[in-house]
């Protein structure tokens, strides 16, 4: 079983303040420990290179201090490497990696193999990587960063800071076969979308992204349970069938009566909402 929790306030337009918890999941931070180097190889050269690097933790850019100082912004390439090896009870797991912020162009490879690029500093991404990782070696995670200047951002760069480096967190996950998706603009697969909200009823309409990795079709109960505290407000339990292959939606409606609805400072309520399957 795998579920999430989730803090929400009934406002007017949207939720508020995420809360991830999750069963049959694991979720590792790589933040630690990366090889560091500036670099113009290709992946195939960087695989197979004994370089001088520096050892930085994530965050990291090279380059935080050029508007400061008025110095002319460092517009180059460097190289990310994370070691790591894989432990018993992950072996059979599937594996995604989860970047949340890499400025500004990102190509990832892991074991010398392509998992994907992505290009804005602004959004996190996330990438299956289960059938790249191996469990009878060491597994490396190499990250080709580049900053130089793009039509896709802003130019002014003393308005407006064109940094490099991988500088918001990365974590590994691991998954059961059937999981609440990853890869859908690296969320966390379970959508709120307030359908009506006013002091005498709040509509909610959830919809969970569900991933069968297995080779059949698989009957599983969603389950949608909407929290104050401990005590449950609204609940919503489907059952339904999913076939194998990518990511399918389940869509739920929550009604709440008299919703205690949010008001800044003054009342700053929040519910919480666990997605299970």
């Amino acid at each position: 079983m795998q579920y999430y929790q989730r803090s929400l306030s009934f406002i007017l337009l949207t939720c508020i303040h995420i809360l991830l918890l999750a069963q049959g999941r694991k979720e590792i931070s790589l933040n630690n420990n990366w090889e560091f180097m500036f670099s113009e190889l290709s992946i195939e050269e960087m695989a197979h290179i004994d370089s001088q690097s520096q050892t930085v933790n994530i965050p990291h850019t090279w380059n935080n201090k050029d508007i400061q100082s008025g110095s002319e912004v460092n517009y180059t390439t460097a190289w990310y490497i994370r070691r790591f090896e894989l432990e018993d009870e992950q072996t059979e797991k599937h594996a995604f990696i989860r970047f949340e912020g890499v400025g500004q162009y990102a190509e990832v490879y892991v074991n010398g193999k392509l998992a994907g690029d992505h290009l804005g500093s602004y959004s996190a991404f996330a990438f299956n990587i289960t059938d790249k990782l191996r469990d009878d070696t060491v597994n490396t995670i190499y990250v080709k960063v580049n900053n130089e200047l793009n039509l896709s951002y802003p130019k002014d760069n003393f308005l407006f800071g064109i940094y490099g480096g991988i500088y918001r967190d990365v974590s590994l996950i691991f998954t059961e076969d059937l999981h609440i998706g990853i890869t859908d603009y690296a969320s966390n697969g379970v959508y709120i979308h307030p359908k009506e909200v006013n002091n005498v009823l709040a509509v909610l309409k959830v919809v969970t992204l569900v991933n069968n990795e297995l080779s059949s079709r698989e009957n599983l109960i969603v389950k949608n349970t909407l929290l104050d505290g401990e005590a449950e407000i609204a609940t919503s339990s489907k059952k339904e069938s999913f076939f194998p292959g990518g990511m399918h939606q389940s869509v739920s409606i929550l009604e709440v009566d008299q919703p205690r609805l949010w008001n800044g400072k003054q009342d700053p309520f929040l519910y919480t909402l666990k997605t299970q399957i």
